[in-house]
């Protein structure tokens, strides 16, 4: 990597500890330019993906359920619940990939199946690749984009505008906060504007096993994280979305801790370097201050100076 004073730098746990820390979770655009990056590589053993389809009106009961079953599930299998006004209907589905066979995964995703029965279940076996091409594409919160394109002469999946915010849950969301959730996605859809999500991703596992200090990326003891996101295809449609965002963000204030994932990097947040960060801000102002002193790898929400 190159940093400020043009020095390029071959940086791991022993070279450069403090910069390799800050790169693991607040390196983007903070610190220099990787130019290149060496990876171990470990065997990747063949992965299901699944998608359980539930009826709208049982969000509430299948929000309760996910959220009692993903985050303590066992750490092969990792999964989403999606909740999506998109442009004709809503749609509600659990999806997920599982390092194991189909009949394994039954076991697995049982508590949840029994506990609200889906109306339809889509299961594929995947190769690693398979399930990377998978993920990067068609998946059930793209399934709309995907449709479009299929509608496409030259197959692209087209791009509309869109924004996003970000939350952190660290104890079990109420019954209130679902319904909430289900009508501001249900006046999304009646608005006629565009697409709407809110996404649960499930953490836990190998995430949490990590602790909280060991690299620059603090959220390991939460239960999931959140994605809120919206789309307008003309720009009339930009400054309602934007407000629809704010609306239900904010919203969820009273269930969620204020923390935000930098990824989904966000004009609106407030108290951004502390919500992307936490334990970690002063660490990052401290690297760097030592590594970039005149500022020069610098954007709206860069981390600062000393």
């Amino acid at each position: 990597m190159v940093t400020a004073d043009g020095q390029i730098r071959t940086v791991d746990r022993t070279r450069d500890p403090d910069l390799y820390w800050a790169c693991r979770g607040g390196g983007g655009g903070n610190f220099g330019v990787v130019t290149s990056f060496l990876f171990r590589t470990y065997p990747a053993d063949p992965a299901v993906t699944f998608e359980l389809a539930y009826d709208w009106g049982r969000l509430p009961e299948v929000l309760a359920a996910w959220q009692q079953w993903a985050p303590s599930a066992t750490p092969d299998i990792f999964s989403l619940l999606s909740m999506q006004a998109q442009t004709t209907r809503n749609r509600l589905v659990v999806s997920g990939q599982y390092f194991g066979d189909e009949s394994s995964l039954a076991g697995v995703i049982a508590p949840l199946t029994q506990a609200v029965p889906p109306t339809n279940t889509v299961v594929n076996p995947k190769n690693y690749i398979e399930a990377v091409q998978y993920w990067a594409t068609c998946t059930p919160f793209t399934r709309e984009q995907c449709e479009r394109a299929a509608e496409n002469p030259n197959g692209m999946i087209p791009r509309p505008s869109f924004a996003a915010k970000s939350d952190y849950v660290r104890t079990p969301l109420p019954s209130q906060a679902a319904v909430g959730i289900k009508q501001w996605l249900e006046t999304r859809l009646a608005s006629g504007i565009g697409v709407g999500n809110v996404i649960f991703d499930a953490y836990g596992g190998a995430i949490n096993h990590v602790s909280p200090t060991a690299t620059a990326f603090a959220h390991r003891d939460m239960m999931f994280s959140i994605q809120y996101d919206a789309e307008w295809t003309t720009p009339a449609g930009q400054r309602p979305t934007l407000q629809w965002l704010q609306e239900i963000w904010g919203s969820m204030r009273p269930y969620v801790t204020g923390s935000a994932y930098v990824n989904y990097i966000d004009s609106r947040q407030p108290n951004w370097l502390e919500a992307y960060y936490g334990q970690n801000a002063d660490r990052l102002i401290a690297t760097k201050a030592r590594y970039d002193p005149d500022n020069v790898f610098r954007f709206a929400q860069s981390i600062p100076r000393a």
